[in-house]
């Protein structure tokens, strides 16, 4: 797989499943999961520190 695409396979199967708004609410989720794990590994946060939940709430804030 090229690091810089979804193969078109792949795709499509996620499209029969989620809307195309659906679709980019989950790319954007997991960048920014993506996004908090490097931050916790550069700052060294320690996991007990790290609420699911307030992320959660901040992100339906802002939908």
């Amino acid at each position: 797989m090229d690091e810089r695409s979804v193969p078109d396979d792949t795709y499509e199967e996620a499209a029969r499943h989620f809307t195309e708004k659906e679709l980019i609410d989950l790319t954007m989720a997991v960048g920014f999961i993506n996004v908090a794990n490097r931050l916790n590994i550069a700052f060294e946060t320690p996991v007990e520190d790290y609420n699911v939940g307030q992320v959660v709430d901040k992100l339906a804030q802002t939908a």
